[in-house]
């Protein structure tokens, strides 16, 4: 999130605080959408993903969380073409 965020400058990060000032912080699994900001991009689909309890082992609760979160991220990218 970091990585994408000084990459695409300012604006991004401006937008995912006003997301979570609007509507809260995005849960496990979810997405949130901003414009690409300086990226060659015109948006950047955000992934919640977990955090695992154990560095490189992922629970069953954590591979479904990922499974709901890259499947919303796809619909997402449908959804905007």
């Amino acid at each position: 999130a970091g990585a994408i965020r000084r990459a695409g400058g300012d604006a991004i990060q401006q937008e995912c605080d006003a997301i979570v000032q609007l509507s809260g912080a995005v849960e496990v699994g979810g997405v949130a959408t901003t414009r690409g900001g300086t990226l060659p991009a015109a948006f950047v689909i955000h992934c919640v993903g977990p955090r695992c309890a154990t560095p490189g082992e992922a629970s069953a609760l954590e591979r479904r969380q990922l499974r709901c979160g890259i499947e919303a991220a796809l619909n997402e990218a449908h959804r905007l073409g």
